[in-house]
């Protein structure tokens, strides 16, 4: 398969999950808090070059990069299941799947990974499953949202694909995304 078709095909599946998922339900509010602290994230940057992928600028440059560098190295295995083979952290699975082909993961643990090199960067990020509305679908996408304090906003970035959404002006957050892509014409994953 291409590369024009993939980005076709999980732009249709984006359409389809979040199309169906455009009216959210209202909830109570979560308090949530981040801890940049974790001493996993301090040997996450000795073992891999978390740092300088990334380098400098705004928070969704940076996690860009990661996520850039990130989706080409990690093949897609959709029935990963990673009892007995990583536990479940990024350096663990870094170390089970970077640059070797023979052991793909799925795309929840390859959101795990990058949410963490965020995090270990001080980047706030956070996992979002991708559900369609459909009796006879029950599989998902997993994602993640980075917080650009620059923007202001959550920006959803894929690393799986190495994309993100986009009207050529503004980046989107997942929510947005089912807003959006209805009425586009083209596909604005980047």
């Amino acid at each position: 398969m291409s590369e024009k078709e993939t980005l076709q095909r999980f732009f249709d599946v984006y359409c389809g999950m979040i199309f169906n998922a455009a009216a959210f339900q209202t909830g109570r509010q979560i308090a949530c808090s981040y801890d940049f602290t974790d001493e996993r994230y301090q040997t996450l940057k000795e073992r891999y070059p978390i740092e300088q992928v990334a380098k400098t600028g705004g928070d969704f440059e940076r996690a860009l990069r990661l996520c850039v560098w990130l989706a080409p190295n990690l093949t897609h295995k959709g029935d990963f299941v990673p009892a007995g083979k990583a536990e479940e952290n990024a350096i663990s699975l870094l170390d089970y799947s970077f640059g070797n082909s023979e052991h793909g993961i799925n795309c929840t643990y390859k959101a795990k990974i990058l949410v963490e090199c965020c995090l270990a960067l001080h980047i706030y990020a956070r996992r979002v499953w991708l559900y369609p509305n459909s009796p006879y679908d029950g599989d998902c996408h997993v994602v993640v949202e980075i917080y650009d304090r620059a923007r202001e906003k959550w920006i959803m970035i894929d690393p799986t694909t190495g994309g993100y959404f986009t009207d050529g002006k503004s980046r989107f957050p997942a929510w947005k995304c089912g807003k959006i892509l209805p009425a586009a014409a083209t596909a604005p994953l980047c």
